[in-house]
């Protein structure tokens, strides 16, 4: 097993009004490119670092490795009126262990 792998990147969101509000933690020994929704062109965060950013009503948050090319572990959010859906991609590829853990709001089905 690669080492480099042993990882986790972790999303969590909190609903706002205009969509989801995201916040990233890398949990990774190295810094990662974050994107926040399909319009951002990401930011760097250092190892153990956080960032903050807002999907839209529909959007994919994901991470890329200075180096590393190809398609990513996708965190996908949807804002149906105040309902949040949400799961983790892998559809498009796997790059990164990932886990979505849901901030406030209430009970689901």
């Amino acid at each position: 097993m690669n080492i480099k792998k042993l990882f986790l990147f972790v999303i969590i969101g909190v609903t706002v009004a205009s969509g989801v509000k995201v916040r990233v933690k890398n949990k990774c020994w190295w810094p990662l490119k974050v994107h926040i929704g399909n319009g951002d062109n990401g930011r760097w965060i250092g190892a153990g670092e956080d960032s903050w950013g807002t999907n839209g009503r529909s959007d994919r948050t994901w991470a890329e490795q200075p180096g590393i090319w190809g398609d990513n572990t996708l965190a996908e959010i949807n804002d149906d009126n105040g309902r949040i859906w949400y799961d983790i991609s892998l559809v498009d590829g796997f790059t990164y262990p990932m886990a979505l853990v849901p901030v406030g709001g209430g009970g689901g089905n």
